[in-house]
């Protein structure tokens, strides 16, 4: 097989997404000729896919040298240094991009996303002018590539998420930036109905419009157009996740009532109902599955969620079937040792510890919960900034709801009675 015949094979293996295969091809292209820059560029490509940054750079480094007007070249960079996070990097390279093919509707399109990615920065939510001012750049880079090229998805689909991005921005104009998101996805899908990245975005907007039924069907219809793709996977475990938290949240307020009011009809003492009401919010959340599944039933059986989801579900579910029956088997075996409790002091003297435990688990849960939720905003809105002293300032505003609610909880649980 001659050079030609590695190079057309290892661009067909890219697009059956057979990355390592397709390297092979590229580097028996390049031990024939070791300055073929397209195939150095591809090799870059397929390393910036597998996440070999150094990789993709070196050999980017060998195209620079070769061939410095290549534009590709450039813009591959821009996405290695964005996936870095270093943005003034990806910026500089994209602008290099764009200078060498002014007409370029990816040149574009990378534009559009490097300035659409400075506001993925949440330390720019103090910089609320200069926010705006990059997401109308980027909405202007989408439409030029719009205009070059009417008939390109991603085009439709970089405009699309720039005014997704702007509905978040701009509260009072949400539902029109939403409908212009909406119409771009539809456009797109009309010329590439399959597009998984346009139906993965046409789920997000379907959700942010509370449309469940739409959201969901959209989703599993691009996991089906590829099961492999990351971001339809995300997207439909986020929907699920999302259902599957509402009802535990559901589950943990039923439990916890029902179980506060049948002690103190029974019991009327704290040592004896403390316990017991506490399992029952594990137990309650635990439950959050059942809840989901009945949801999923109904709402496939009146028609408002699709099918398809059961499948997702059920193979969503495998791995957390096993805690409901935990919860439940120990909150029968608590009731029982309450009962017995005052005909035998060994079961007494157990309650008295379990109330104490029960008062720690309270207190160290409501920190835990706190905490996750402040190192998930954290995560959201902080790390990775590129204004570190803003991202500090940040971290030390956030704080303030972990302090409000974990005093107050703690209060209250000081107000409990000693065993």
């Amino acid at each position: 097989m001659d050079s030609t015949s590695h190079f057309q094979r290892g661009k067909q293996l890219i697009e059956l997404g057979r990355l390592d295969a397709a390297r092979t091809e590229f580097f028996t292209v390049l031990a024939g000729d070791p300055r073929h820059t397209t195939a150095h560029c591809y090799l870059a490509y397929i390393f910036y896919l597998q996440q070999e940054f150094d990789s993709a750079m070196k050999h980017l480094q060998v195209v620079f040298a070769e061939d410095p007007h290549n534009a590709w070249a450039y813009r591959i960079a821009s996405s290695v240094m964005r996936r870095r996070n270093r943005l003034k990097e990806a910026e500089n390279f994209a602008r290099t991009a764009l200078s060498y093919e002014p007409d370029g509707v990816y040149e574009h399109i990378n534009m559009s996303i490097v300035h659409l990615v400075y506001t993925d920065d949440r330390t720019a939510t103090l910089f609320r002018k200069q926010a705006l001012e990059r997401l109308t750049r980027a909405r202007e880079h989408a439409e030029k590539a719009l205009s070059l090229d009417p008939e390109e998805p991603d085009a439709y689909h970089q405009a699309a998420l720039v005014h997704l991005r702007l509905s978040g921005w701009e509260p009072k104009r949400s539902a029109e930036h939403l409908s212009l998101s909406q119409a771009f996805l539809d456009a797109g899908l009309r010329i590439q109905a399959d597009h998984t990245n346009l139906l993965v975005l046409k789920s997000q907007v379907h959700e942010m419009q509370n449309q469940s039924r739409e959201s969901t069907q959209v989703a599993l219809g691009a996991l089906r157009n590829d099961p492999t793709n990351s971001r339809a996977q995300h997207q439909v475990q986020a929907l699920i996740e999302s259902m599957v938290q509402r009802q535990g949240w559901v589950g943990m307020l039923l439990a916890g009532v029902l179980t506060g009011y049948a002690t103190r009809e029974i019991y009327g003492d704290w040592i004896e109902a403390l316990p017991l009401c506490t399992l029952s919010l594990g137990m309650g959340y635990s439950a959050r599955i059942l809840l989901a599944q009945h949801e999923i039933h109904l709402g496939i059986k009146n028609n408002r969620l699709p099918a398809a989801l059961r499948i997702a579900f059920d193979q969503w579910k495998k791995s957390h079937r096993n805690i409901f029956p935990l919860f439940l088997g120990l909150y029968v075996i608590l009731w029982l040792v309450v009962d017995f409790s005052a005909d035998h002091s060994f079961l007494h003297n157990l309650q008295r510890v379990l109330y104490q435990l029960s008062r720690i688990v309270l207190a160290g849960g409501l920190m835990i919960v706190l905490l996750m939720r402040y190192m998930n905003a954290l995560r959201n809105n902080v790390l990775g900034g590129q204004n570190g002293f803003v991202g500090c300032l940040q971290a030390i505003w956030l704080l303030r709801s972990v302090v409000f609610y974990g005093f107050v909880g703690l209060f209250l649980i000081s107000l409990l009675p000693e065993a």
